[in-house]
């Protein structure tokens, strides 16, 4: 399954979100979530995905991420500003 996500990835969308990621993980063994279009990424979102990912891990279910082919890209430096890019980039 592929979640498409979109420009904004902040506190404010963490709450809904949850509930589509573990809809997502129940529905497929891989989730893919695409964060190609975000352009405001904050720590609560990316300590959401730390979660998701460690779920399913923990479910043995695989987690991908779809990333903006620009390496400069708002979700890369949000990665690198809190120290996750060897997580995710």
């Amino acid at each position: 399954m592929v979640i498409t996500l979109n420009e904004q990835l902040t506190i404010q969308q963490v709450s809904p979100l949850l509930d589509k990621f573990k809809k997502g993980l129940e529905a497929s063994d891989i989730l893919t979530i695409d964060v190609s279009a975000a352009r405001e990424v904050d720590s609560a979102f990316l300590q959401l995905l730390c979660a998701v990912k460690d779920a399913a891990a923990r479910d043995k279910k695989e987690f991908a991420l779809r990333l903006a082919e620009d390496p400069d890209n708002a979700f890369a430096k949000a990665c690198r500003d809190v120290g996750l890019e060897r997580l995710y980039l």
